[in-house]
């Protein structure tokens, strides 16, 4: 075969087995850890529907992997509760009346003729009857909201907060307990025989059942089953439980609870242990057919599989308060949950839900099979460390807590220790040693105020606001290194620290000496190294790198939708570099993208030269070479700071990949572009700067 019909064929192939892969040359958003409190969800075709609180509404046409908000003229509250469908109208429920959409959420119009100033909590449908349930009692509508009736009477109190239909009959559940109505809404009586609670959630029907959740009584069951229609009540489970919500799937029936959801496979006869949401709040539940939906105060949660494992979706972006990575498991700490994500951050799953109130600060850290995180506290003035050996399934308390303390940061040794940094506190250590399982506990460090943790072979550095202390027995003596620091990082034998305004450091000798590598001036944050690459997060000025130990340092804030003010954590695992932004939960970069430019010149060319790559044809990577030379006209440092872009495109033009897309200063350059994840073809690269532009191909053979 000759090399002209190879090309052909490659060619071709690009064409049709081009994925629609991520490609992640600049930031990207994880998706999630996600935040915001949804209240309700609909199906309407292909799209789902989150009804949230303050948010107004949001769309997912995949499931609820991603969500969108839907630009919702006519919606004019934003507190949305519920929803119902009838035919091809959805229906809205919010703390100010009823919206109807007729186009799957395209626009929305207000449909509350009859009532004013209405808290909708709940909906029911009987033939063409729509009933709402309101903080002012029922309304029936017959013309689609056209005009809504009250439809009250009988009912002793006026919050209604469920309603059922089973058969020919309405059901209303109050905190006064459950009303039924056989004639559509005319009139009301109580059907509350042998319910113990009566103050009612949630109501479901489920095949000729109706079921009923309560509010938590003390040593009392919280799920009731009627199988008459209402007219008596049994017993169904789930004691000393609040019940928010109930919904069932094949075979299964579903409570949501304050302290996370339970299924019962025998009509609530047993109820399984809880299902994977920890203590979490469940707001509301919602089958969609294919998963199970869960609405929470801290975004929402989707299950494929019947249940038995939840991965947090949403809408909202969270706060991290810290990051960490172990075995190719990336950690998140929010001030009320930790995170898991198995899959860099394209799914999270929710292992830790803390119901401790007063929280304001926290760090996480892994090591072995152990996750450590560490939570301060006000009122009272409280820190304490738990860990989990099973990715939360179960948390333990470690650390039996400090009062008046307040913890900087948590690095953990093993499975069982871990160095907890202390802020400063008159006559009390600043570090500590904390041993589990046998392993020494030690203190050190008096007066000093911790803000990290470093470990290197058998030595443990520990940054404070005046120096860098090393020990090398395990914590139990420090020796100061006459260096300060705020945030510290390890690669190879190298040790880097960032001094706030004084830029970032080297030492190559554990210590003992340490030069400035650059930024001096930048307000230096978090710092992170892989590979040759070593990544520092400022304040206001964003992401910075250098592949050559300061002799050039990169911005690398490609991607962000602003300059960052806060980096509270980057941390690098599987190849992807992930940092926490601000208040916009995580973020994500190809390590690749940080270590394939090489300045590999600083002799001044005479023109500008993009050079064939090579190899080529090539598989997995390529190196391309340019050349950048002074400005025309200028000189010295006049000349420098040349804008730059170097684009990968596939043959049909889209571009797949930006390599560069920075000032550089002239000299000769030498790009990695790892091309694993990309299917073979022919593909261009193209050198772009104001004065300058070139073009030429490559070949990718796998």
């Amino acid at each position: 075969m000759n090399k002209k019909l190879l090309i052909i064929i490659i060619t071709l192939l690009s064409c049709y087995t081009f994925n629609n892969k991520e490609f992640l040359s600049q930031w990207v958003p994880s998706n999630g850890p996600w935040s915001g409190k949804v209240n309700g969800f609909i199906s309407s075709g292909t799209n789902l529907f989150a009804g949230t609180n303050g948010d107004c509404i949001f769309n997912s046409t995949n499931n609820g992997v991603s969500w969108s908000k839907l630009n919702s003229p006519g919606v004019t509250n934003n507190n949305v509760k519920c929803f119902i469908k009838t035919g091809n109208n959805v229906f809205a429920g919010t703390e100010n009346g009823v919206f109807l959409t007729t186009n799957n959420g395209t626009t929305w119009y207000g449909v509350n003729s009859g009532i004013s100033n209405v808290s909708v909590n709940t909906f029911a449908a009987l033939n063409t009857n729509i009933f709402i349930g309101t903080n002012s009692g029922v309304y029936v509508t017959t013309n689609n909201g056209n005009y809504w009736n009250y439809s009250s009477y009988g009912i002793s109190s006026y919050i209604i907060n469920s309603m059922a239909v089973l058969g020919t009959n309405v059901y209303a559940a109050t905190s006064s307990g459950v009303y039924k109505s056989t004639d559509n809404g005319g009139s009301w009586s109580p059907v509350n025989a042998g319910l113990i609670n009566q103050n009612v959630n949630s109501l479901l029907v489920y095949g000729s059942n109706l079921f009923a959740g309560t509010v938590n009584i003390s040593n009392t069951e919280s799920v009731y089953k009627s199988s008459d229609h209402g007219n008596s009540w049994l017993p169904a489970g789930l004691l000393n439980l609040n019940v928010t919500s109930l919904v069932s799937s094949t075979g299964y029936l579903y409570a949501g609870t304050t302290t996370g959801v339970y299924r019962s496979s025998n009509n609530g006869t047993n109820w399984s242990s809880e299902l994977g949401l920890l203590t979490l709040q469940i707001i509301s539940l919602y089958n969609t057919g294919t998963s199970i939906c869960a609405g929470t105060p801290f975004g929402m949660y989707i299950s494929t599989d019947g249940g038995t494992a939840w991965n947090a979706t949403g809408y909202k972006h969270n706060e991290i308060l810290s990051m960490a990575a172990n075995n190719s498991k990336l950690y998140a700490l929010t001030l009320n949950s930790a995170y898991l994500s198995s899959n860099n951050g394209n799914s999270w799953k929710l292992i830790d839900n803390n119901t401790v109130t007063g929280i304001y600060d926290g760090d996480i850290t892994a090591a072995g099979t152990t996750v450590f995180r560490s939570y301060n506290r006000y009122n009272p003035n409280y820190a304490y460390v738990s860990r989990t050996t099973n990715d939360g399934l179960n948390w333990i308390d470690v650390s039996g807590g400090f009062t008046n303390r307040h913890i900087n940061c948590i690095k953990a040794e093993s499975d069982s220790a871990v160095y907890i940094g202390f802020n400063y506190r008159s006559g009390y250590p600043g570090i500590w040693k904390l041993g589990l399982g046998g392993v020494g506990s030690t203190t050190g460090l008096e007066n000093q105020s911790v803000t990290d943790i470093a470990l290197k072979d058998s030595m443990v550095f520990a940054a404070t606001e005046n120096d860098i202390y090393r020990s090398t027995n395990g914590g139990e003596n420090w020796t100061s290194i006459g260096h300060s620091g705020n945030y510290l990082a390890v690669l190879d034998e190298n040790i880097y620290s960032t001094v706030s305004t004084g830029g970032v450091f080297r030492s190559t000798n554990n210590g003992l000496n340490w030069i400035n590598i650059g930024l001096q001036g930048k307000e230096t944050q978090h710092i992170a190294a892989e590979d040759n690459a070593v990544i520092v997060g400022t304040h206001d000025n964003g992401f910075y790198a250098t592949t050559n130990n300061g002799i050039i340092w990169f911005s690398k804030n490609q991607g962000l939708d602003s300059i960052p003010v806060n980096i509270r954590s980057i941390v690098i695992n599987d190849n992807m570099v992930f940092s926490a932004i601000d208040n916009i939960s995580v973020w994500k970069r190809s390590l690749y993208d940080f270590i394939g430019v090489q300045n590999i010149s600083n002799e001044v060319p005479s023109e500008f030269k993009l050079s064939q790559n090579y190899p080529n044809p090539f598989n997995p990577s390529t190196k391309i070479k340019f050349e950048i030379p002074l400005s025309r006209g200028v000189s010295g440092s006049a000349g420098r700071g040349v804008f730059v872009k170097l684009i990968i495109y596939d043959v049909l033009g889209k571009e797949v990949a930006a390599l560069i897309n920075e000032k550089l200063s002239p000299g000769t350059y030498e790009v990695d572009w790892n091309a694993s994840d990309y299917p073979s073809g022919v593909y261009f690269y193209r050198l772009i700067t104001e004065s300058f532009s070139e073009t030429k191909r490559m070949v990718l053979i796998k």
